[in-house]
């Protein structure tokens, strides 16, 4: 049944107050970071960053930290391609332990001999083993297993197509998985990084678009660099907060991600330094494709975008054509990369899809019959 509204409604009214004081208190963050990012030398930065004992990944910056570099769209003089992906998981309400992965691939040459090429391939994948209570695929493993054929089929077009750039959704980094000490994971990722270096040879840069992104790695710097509490007995180190503290120094500075920092300093159109994750601990994980990783924030017309690339992309002069060719995607997709929303459109799979996926695996035998709590909420009506 619905909601009560008006109940809400006075609900939304009694927070208004938390919720303005809350903006208030982001926006005066912002101001104090933007001094902090500004007041500080690059020298400076690195030094105390790499002077500390954080478990958190920190930014360092790789190029100049005061340099902003403008951009302006590209000429329609260019090729790109771009993938996404989806999939159908396991059911183990109807016994299966297949599972469905679909990869939505585009190319688009711009310029006088344009075209465009736009598909998916799925793949059907079984895993029958069973592993203590893990009855099926984790969700990590099925994570990476998206990562890598995304990857994969990315790189094939590339070079195919001699792609000026190569646009992946979201994150090409995949952080998330070097923390999950899984040996069939790290196994599948260790193939992703040997993939992502092969991008190397044929010469063609690959970028991770993260739209709105979350990440704190240089604004966890700057909490570093407002905090002056010290840890005793380790010769005056800085002590990082891991956690929210209520030092007035940097109290402010948790309710800001790097996305509103470089809102701050960045004009449209304009790209942040390129950042590298540090940590004292090191990356878990059993390739090290990490270390070769860079990023660095971008303005569009209509946010700050992450772009997460190799550093050889950076070394190579690649960066401001990548850069050109991206505020010309986004320019076309209306604030996304055009490129990446018809490869997302391609990948997507549906209710329909799903539902056409677990009627051939029960027409191969391959499911058991809906256990009682799926039947049961798929049942309507019925007495009370």
């Amino acid at each position: 049944m619905p909601y009560d509204h008006s109940e809400v409604a006075r609900q939304i009214a009694a927070g208004l107050g938390q919720a303005q004081a809350a903006h208030t208190t982001r926006a005066e963050a912002a101001q104090d970071a933007t001094e902090i990012y500004l007041a500080t030398d690059e020298d400076d930065w690195r030094t105390r960053i790499k002077a500390v004992q954080s478990r958190r990944l920190l930014g360092v910056p790789l190029t100049p930290l005061h340099e902003f570099t403008p951009g302006s769209p590209a000429a329609p003089d260019y090729t790109v391609v771009a993938g996404d992906s989806s999939f159908v998981p396991p059911d183990k309400h109807r016994g299966s332990y297949c599972y469905l992965i679909n990869v939505g691939r585009v190319m688009i040459q711009y310029g006088d001999e344009s075209a465009a090429e736009l598909d998916s391939t799925a793949t059907h994948c079984m895993d029958p083993t069973l592993d203590g209570e893990e009855w099926s695929i984790s969700g990590p493993l099925l994570q990476a297993e998206c990562a890598l054929q995304e990857l994969t089929e990315l790189h094939r077009w590339a070079a195919q197509f001699g792609a000026d750039l190569a646009l992946l959704d979201g994150s090409l980094m995949q952080l998330s998985l070097a923390l999950v000490q899984d040996p069939k994971v790290q196994a599948v990722i260790a193939e992703y990084g040997a993939k992502l270096a092969d991008f190397e040879r044929i010469g063609v840069p690959v970028v991770g678009y993260v739209s709105k992104p979350a990440s704190q790695s240089v604004m966890r710097a700057a909490r570093v660099l407002a905090c002056r509490a010290t840890r005793e007995g380790v010769e005056q180190r800085v002590a990082p907060c891991e956690t929210r503290c209520g030092r007035p120094e940097c109290s402010g500075l948790w309710t800001l991600d790097d996305s509103g920092l470089f809102w701050e300093l960045l004009d449209e159109g304009m790209r942040s330094p390129v950042f590298q994750n540090y940590s004292p601990f090191g990356v878990h994980g059993s390739t090290d494709f990490w270390d070769t990783m860079g990023f660095c924030y971008l303005a569009t017309s209509y946010e700050v975008a992450r772009l997460e690339f190799p550093l050889w992309v950076e070394q190579a002069d690649l960066l401001d054509r990548t850069q050109r060719i991206v505020l010309s995607q986004c320019a076309l997709g209306d604030g996304y990369p055009k490129a990446l929303t018809l490869a997302h459109n391609f990948a997507v799979l549906r209710a329909e899809d799903r539902a056409s996926y677990f009627y051939l695996l029960e027409q191969a035998g391959l499911l058991t019959p809906l256990s009682e709590k799926a039947r049961g909420k798929r049942a309507t009506g019925g007495r009370i």
